[in-house]
């Protein structure tokens, strides 16, 4: 293709190309049609079926649809990755006062529990080097502080989702203990 000076004549020449490359093909339906295109007094299902000669137009899937996979019963208490102290505390925390059995669930608490784990050894940095640290600039904010901060808040939002925000079920029906009523004053 060779360039031309104004656009309208640029898009002139790619579709004089366009036509030479298709030949025939780069007619319209109405001109190589017998009936028209959009015909009065044919039906667009008669158009289809005169030119699709039963090909169908949608591509079939070869994937497998999904289904549910029963449950065994069991599920393994360990995270599927290693985690640090914090994090593992965490885990256990969580996995002792609530059933999460679905994969989803399990991937969002380990991320939570890695986040956790980074967020205190930020914390630990910041200790060591201080909350203010001088640059040549003069005294600013320890940079590892935004992001022990994010990570905090990536463990509050994720515990959130999963909603362990409501307190667990608990064998025993009733009140906590040590409730006093509103007519006990």
């Amino acid at each position: 293709m060779r360039a031309v000076g104004t656009r309208a004549a640029m898009f002139n020449n790619v579709a004089q190309e366009t036509k030479h490359a298709l030949g025939a093909r780069g007619s319209t339906h109405k001109n190589r049609c017998q009936h028209g295109g959009g015909a009065p007094g044919v039906n667009k299902n008669q158009n289809y079926a005169k030119h699709s000669r039963g090909k169908s137009m949608a591509k079939k899937s070869t994937k497998t649809p999904l289904r549910l996979v029963p449950s065994t019963g069991t599920t393994d208490d360990a995270p599927p990755r290693t985690l640090g102290n914090h994090g593992m505390n965490l885990w256990n925390r969580i996995t002792t006062e609530y059933e999460i059995t679905d994969a989803g669930g399990r991937e969002l608490l380990v991320l939570a529990c890695q986040q956790l784990d980074r967020a205190e050894a930020l914390k630990a940095q910041i200790d060591a080097e201080g909350e203010i640290v001088q640059s040549r600039h003069g005294p600013r904010d320890h940079p590892a502080l935004r992001h022990e901060l994010q990570a905090r808040a990536f463990v509050a939002k994720t515990l959130l989702r999963l909603g362990l925000n409501v307190e667990p079920l608990r064998p025993v029906p009733g009140r906590p203990a040590g409730w006093i009523g509103p007519d006990a004053r």
